[in-house]
């Protein structure tokens, strides 16, 4: 793993632990997580994500999370996420 993959690795961690903190402030914010998992192959994330009542695994991910987790170097072009 690169160096930055390493310190972007990092960041999705520390928002992660965030978001966590605050889950119930935003209706996306239960999907943001999720996508954090997934982006970090992270299952016990992505399993933890499944007890949201309001996370729907088959929408689309907002353009409000999109746009965050592009902020940390994720990559979206091509991809029907």
């Amino acid at each position: 793993m690169s160096n930055q993959s390493s310190q972007i690795n990092t960041a999705l961690y520390t928002l992660y632990e965030v978001i966590l903190n605050d889950v119930d402030e935003h209706e996306d914010n239960p999907q943001l997580l999720l996508f954090i998992g997934i982006e970090l192959n992270d299952i016990d994330i992505v399993r933890s994500c499944m007890e949201y009542e309001n996370l729907d695994v088959n929408q689309l991910i907002t353009a409000r999370n999109q746009q965050i987790l592009e902020g940390f170097g994720c990559d979206f072009s091509g991809q029907s996420m």
